[in-house]
């Protein structure tokens, strides 16, 4: 009964892990080519963004395998483990890793569509989409002092 919780967070791990992959496959490539045809002039920045966004989500990726170690550190009762201290720390690395890349690509982008579309609600939403990563970022951070502070060695 006591590994249920860490069990439920391993499966929303794997589960935001296949929904990025999808995106990855589906979406990014859609969109880059939607953009690229709305904007012509534009258009030779595509493989640049798509390498960008790729290179977000394999950021990303790594924080959630780094996420689904720590859990599994937790249902060991190594939570407070130099091993679960330096995956709290590669977390902490890869997600502000992601969210630089989404405001320095991802934001002019949206910025652009946002502006040709004339609905500046979408900047809001891009933004959001973006701190969010700094946002576990930080409270990773957080963790990670906890738990060195609490560290039984």
């Amino acid at each position: 009964m006591n590994r249920v919780p860490t069990i439920i967070l391993k499966l929303a791990v794997v589960f935001i892990g296949l929904v990025i992959l999808a995106i990855c496959i589906f979406f990014l490539p859609a969109f880059a080519n939607g953009v690229s045809r709305l904007m012509p002039e534009l258009a030779y920045l595509k493989y640049p963004f798509l390498a960008c966004m790729y290179a977000a989500s394999i950021s990303f990726l790594f924080s959630l395998y780094e996420t689904f170690k720590f859990l599994s550190y937790i249902e060991k009762d190594n939570a407070f483990s130099e091993l679960s201290l330096k995956s709290l720390n590669k977390i902490k690395i890869s997600n502000i890793i992601v969210s630089i890349i989404l405001y320095l690509t991802g934001m002019p982008v949206i910025f652009l569509i946002a502006d040709l579309d004339d609905a500046p609600g979408l900047i809001f939403f891009g933004l959001i989409f973006a701190s969010v990563p700094l946002i576990i970022a930080t409270s990773v951070v957080v963790l990670h002092k906890l738990f060195k502070k609490l560290k039984p060695f």
